[in-house]
């Protein structure tokens, strides 16, 4: 059961360096959690969306949801970093993206680096 605790480590915790910048999130740190933004995009146009994933101990797996349709399920290994991306198009002046861990237990899901940049 989630208990809504997302960790944010600064670079070199427990070992972990951020895949870009200083910071990082861990979305299991108390069990399976998620984090959501929204923002303002150009409707009708079409945005890739870009993370980097890290498995904290072992193989873990995200979904990304955008507007609330799945993107898919995605994993990555322990000690190195994975990008994960796909393209979706906006019809709203809105957009929400959110990164859900899929694992239970409390280690685990290591998140950097969300993007979402329209595609010119």
């Amino acid at each position: 059961m989630s208990e809504n605790v997302i960790e944010t480590w600064g670079t070199g915790h427990r070992a972990f360096e951020a895949s870009n910048g200083t910071q990082f999130v861990e979305l299991n740190g108390d069990g399976p959690d998620s984090i959501t933004q929204t923002v303002t995009v150009l409707p009708g146009q079409q945005y890739r969306w870009s993370v980097d994933h890290q498995g904290r101990v072992d193989t873990d797996t995200i979904e990304v949801i955008v507007n609330g349709k799945s993107q898919g399920r995605f994993t990555a290994q322990p000690g190195t970093w994975s990008t994960h991306t796909g393209v979706v198009a906006v019809d709203a002046a809105q957009a929400t993206i959110t990164i859900r861990a899929l694992d239970a237990g409390s280690l685990g899901n290591l998140v950097d680096n969300v993007r979402f940049i329209r595609i010119d």
